[in-house]
């Protein structure tokens, strides 16, 4: 009993550690180190100003999560109705609008950019004890993983693409059910936890 809190202890104290070398490393590479440098996005290409206006139209309370949803400004001198596309990752959206109400956009963005990376590393280095791989092992391909060049590639202009911390659990969940190594309880986690994959990036859900 002792031995599993203090692997579980472990754990959580290499996963804080990970995450504070994404973070360092992502910081670098985009010479995040002022404040004000955090005001800037990383990049000004592709669907970067859709991706915006989608955040701001939260920001400036033009539309809700999970509400229909019509933009007054857009597509004059008619509504740009943006119901007719399931966009089911509205949460990236929206956390970035809702928190450039207390901040900026651009601030907003990145944060949720590095949250996005911070998650990839963590859901892998999860997974990855899960199957007993070695600490150090898991750590360090935690860490490729969620420093990957796709993701830095995709970056700030699609950033629904750079949420990849739902790929390992996926894994985790099909390698499990093949190998039949699930309970019920089990499988109502396995079920729920799929259904929420499912609801995000159709790439993720095929």
């Amino acid at each position: 009993m002792v031995t599993k809190i203090n692997t579980k202890l472990n754990d959580i104290v290499l996963i804080l550690l990970l995450n504070l070398f994404i973070i360092i490393i992502w910081c670098y590479i985009f010479g995040f180190f002022h404040g004000t440098s955090w005001n800037f996005p990383t990049g000004y290409g592709g669907d970067l100003f859709w991706v915006l206006a989608m955040a701001k139209s939260y920001m400036t309370n033009e539309v809700f999560p999970f509400l229909y949803k019509e933009m007054n400004f857009l597509n004059a001198p008619y509504k740009a109705n943006w119901s007719d596309v399931p966009i089911t990752e509205e949460f990236i959206f929206m956390s970035i609008g809702y928190l450039a109400k207390i901040t900026n956009i651009y601030f907003a963005h990145n944060i949720v950019l590095l949250l996005a990376h911070c998650l990839a590393g963590s859901s892998f280095f999860i997974v990855a004890r899960l199957l007993n791989c070695k600490k150090f092992n898991s750590f360090v391909f935690s860490s490729i993983f969620a420093l990957f060049h796709f993701l830095f590639l995709r970056g700030s202009a699609h950033i629904i693409l750079t949420y990849v911390f739902l790929i390992p659990p996926s894994i985790y969940i099909l390698l499990s059910v093949y190998l039949e190594k699930s309970n019920l309880k089990d499988s109502k986690l396995k079920i729920l936890t799929s259904f929420f994959i499912g609801t995000f990036n159709p790439y993720y859900t095929f």
